[in-house]
């Protein structure tokens, strides 16, 4: 009996206020068909649920869980949760789902099976500033009546920048 829990897509990255899929998948290895098989996905702190495509939700102890009434061998059964980021989330959020039983016939074959994913939380990137910015630099020789230095000759230069925006620039 197996258990896989990916995000969709599996390389997420999310952000505080956005949503994140998980997709579990029970794979039957045993060689004989299962019926009850309980399925528990335990949110972690951090996140609020959306929905599940199989199972329900109880909002008292945050738990998803999915019972699959018949389980062939070999035969595969997946279902996905859906849940927001929480505002003030930020790290990582870990999610576990667990097999919490399975059996054939009167045999329990399998339990206490996990599979757990672990995704990034990062901020979005603000929007680029609305900067309608223009920066003038000009160098002058003062005082150079011909506008020619000669070699050896020794002189001072001015570098004038002019900001002719709303804004006030630092570190130029």
């Amino acid at each position: 009996l197996e258990i896989t829990k990916v995000t969709d897509p599996e390389t997420a990255t999310v952000a505080p206020g956005e949503e994140l899929t998980y997709k579990i998948t029970v794979t039957n290895h045993t060689g004989v068909d299962l019926n009850n098989v309980v399925v528990v996905d335990t949110l972690p702190a951090g996140v609020t649920f959306v929905r599940t495509s199989d199972g329900s939700y109880n909002n008292a102890d945050r738990t998803v869980t999915v019972t699959i009434r018949a389980l062939a061998k070999d035969a595969v059964h997946s279902f996905t949760v859906t849940v927001t980021v929480d505002a003030e989330t930020v790290g990582t959020i870990t999610n576990t789902a667990t097999i919490v039983s399975a059996v054939s016939g009167v045999t329990e074959l399998g339990k206490d099976i996990s599979a757990s994913v672990t995704t990034p939380v990062e901020p979005k990137p603000g929007p680029a500033p609305d900067w309608d910015a223009t920066l003038r630099i000009t160098k002058a020789i003062p005082n150079m009546s011909d506008g020619k230095v000669t070699l050896g000759d020794e002189f001072t230069y001015t570098i004038t920048v002019w900001n002719s925006s709303n804004y006030t620039m630092e570190n130029i």
